[in-house]
């Protein structure tokens, strides 16, 4: 990896971005798209989310329980190792203020992220898969977090 080693800690920590982001920068993956059938109980789905979300971004959470959080997880392994072992890492957390049901096993989200409580990006959008093993921060939303701070992992340059 290069300088950058997270993206919860680049955006504060010095190569990477220490401002707050343009509004094009906080649309984390493309515009909602028109809602499909919603899971039956949207109201469980989208605590679901919203608590894979923030668990996922919690700088508490070991490597192992974030690679169960986020899709297409084996080729993130090298990233979330690297950002364990970051000290700033561990002050991260996310905030999901709105999670809209898209379809039955997809939703975009609403989230802010904060480091030691400052709020380094601000009601960013993102997306959330339903796999058979539950609700995942996206590939996709994954990849453009890091791209913000100009990390490519292969898993993100394969698609």
């Amino acid at each position: 990896l290069t300088c950058a080693t997270g993206v919860f800690v680049m955006l504060v920590a010095g190569c990477g971005k220490t401002n707050t982001p343009t509004a094009s920068e906080t649309q984390a993956t493309t515009a909602p798209t028109t809602p499909r059938a919603a899971p039956a109980d949207t109201a469980a789905a989208r605590a679901d989310v919203s608590a894979a979300w923030t668990t996922f971004f919690n700088g508490g959470t070991d490597v192992v329980a974030r690679e169960a959080l986020v899709e297409n997880a084996s080729g993130f392994s090298a990233v979330l190792n690297t950002l364990a072992k970051n000290p700033l890492a561990a002050k991260t957390k996310a905030i999901v203020s709105t999670v809209t049901m898209t379809g039955a096993n997809t939703a975009l989200v609403t989230f802010s992220v904060t480091v030691a409580g400052a709020t380094v990006l601000k009601n960013a959008h993102g997306t959330a898969i339903r796999t058979a093993n539950g609700w995942k921060v996206s590939h996709a939303s994954f990849c453009a977090l890091l791209a913000l701070v100009g990390e490519t992992p292969s898993a993100c340059a394969a698609g």
